[in-house]
């Protein structure tokens, strides 16, 4: 199992780029990615079978790896050349945190429930979701 979801996050993340390119518009893109992130939590969550739980496994790989790469290009676009920097340190700062504490996390919830860690991450996937669609997809006007 750990074998396939590392094979498929190395083709999700080769094929990344490809799908950014193929939508110009990177808010709709990044609003579907997240619809099917919250679509492959789910069904992982409902899988019953070890072929279903590898196909949301793709899934969710697919998904992550093709957001990584909208959300760099929605930041390159969005960021001066000044600030672009210091987002991307930021970013990487939030990242490297969230991969020591989440581990942490689902550990502790998995020893109260196995599901736990599951719900928890289609929690968090469906308010990111909500965000993007509710609220995110206006574009401000830069002020001059």
């Amino acid at each position: 199992m750990t074998s396939f979801v590392g094979f498929s996050g190395i083709v999700c993340s080769s094929s990344a780029g490809v799908v950014a390119r193929l939508v110009p518009d990177k808010g709709i893109l990044l609003k579907y990615l997240s619809l099917l992130l919250v679509l492959a939590v789910t069904a992982t969550l409902l899988s019953a079978s070890m072929t279903a739980l590898l196909v949301t496994q793709f899934l969710l790989s697919l998904a992550t790896q093709n957001l990584r790469i909208v959300v760099d290009s929605l930041i390159l676009a969005a960021a001066t050349d000044h600030d672009r920097g210091e987002v991307f340190g930021l970013g990487a700062s939030i990242v490297g945190l969230c991969r020591v504490s989440g581990p942490l996390v689902a550990g502790t919830l998995a020893e109260c429930h196995m599901m736990l860690p599951l719900i928890a991450s289609l929690l968090l996937a469906v308010a990111g979701a909500l965000v993007l669609f509710v609220g995110g997809g206006e574009k401000k006007e830069k002020e001059s």
